[in-house]
């Protein structure tokens, strides 16, 4: 497709109402963008049956454009973008739930975040999957609620977090 011809398109389509625009934004961040994205996790959590193994974790999508979600990570090839969880399917790589990383809640930092991250992503899940994370979400808090969902857990752990016995450091 040309370029013009995108343009005049993208000019054209509209997602949101004009009219309630500015009061929707006030009060959600991904209002402009809410109802496709929704409607695209919906379709995911729908209509594909993952294999017995997923993983969650986390994507930034290189984004340097005017957006109140936007965030910096320096440790990320592409510095800036979007931050997306993701529950992913381990053989496939095919999605089964989504979540936008929005900031902080209020105005303090979100405490057990990454617990509460994984909840959300394997809430769309029965009995019987085992669930892959990276050490910025495991944690035994989070494997004693998976356990209790009949959900396994595999992961690596950081040497700073407070749940490890002593017994299990290195000397």
């Amino acid at each position: 497709m040309p370029r013009t011809r995108f343009s005049q398109i993208s000019s054209w389509m509209r997602f949101v109402n004009k009219d309630t625009r500015q009061e929707r934004r006030e009060n959600d961040k991904m209002a402009p963008i809410r109802d496709v994205f929704l409607t695209f996790v919906k379709d995911c959590q729908k209509h594909y049956n993952p294999c017995s193994h997923l993983t969650v974790d986390e994507q930034l999508v290189p984004f340097r454009g005017k957006c109140p979600f936007r965030v910096f990570m320096k440790c990320k090839p592409a510095k800036y973008g979007i931050r997306i969880w993701i529950l992913a399917d381990v053989d496939t790589s095919y999605c089964k739930n989504l979540q936008v990383y929005l900031g902080k809640r209020g105005n303090a930092p979100e405490r057990d975040q990454e617990e509460r991250v994984v909840l959300d992503m394997v809430s769309v899940l029965g009995p019987g999957y085992g669930i892959t994370t990276d050490n910025f979400f495991t944690s035994l808090e989070l494997d004693e609620e998976l356990i209790d969902k009949k959900l396994t857990i595999c992961g690596t752990l950081r040497r700073n977090k407070a749940c490890i016995f002593p017994e299990f450091m290195p000397s």
